[in-house]
């Protein structure tokens, strides 16, 4: 049994926001012209729930759109 399993995945703004929509709510259009390209979150998952969400990305990087 695994006591802490990470894992890792790289997708578009629009994607990420769909998939993060689907565990919360709160994580729509608002959100989604919120975020930066390139952009990088961490979530916490637990089962089928979102436990957190931390923003990795700083912008240090000029915004590409």
């Amino acid at each position: 049994m695994f006591l802490h399993l990470a894992h890792m995945l790289g997708t578009h703004g629009d994607i990420m926001t769909l998939m993060m929509n689907d565990f919360d709510p709160a994580y729509g259009f608002e959100f989604w012209g919120s975020t930066t390209m390139p952009d990088i979150y961490k979530l916490e998952l637990e089962g089928m729930r979102m436990r957190g969400v931390t923003r990795l990305w700083q912008n240090n990087v000029p915004d590409a759109r």
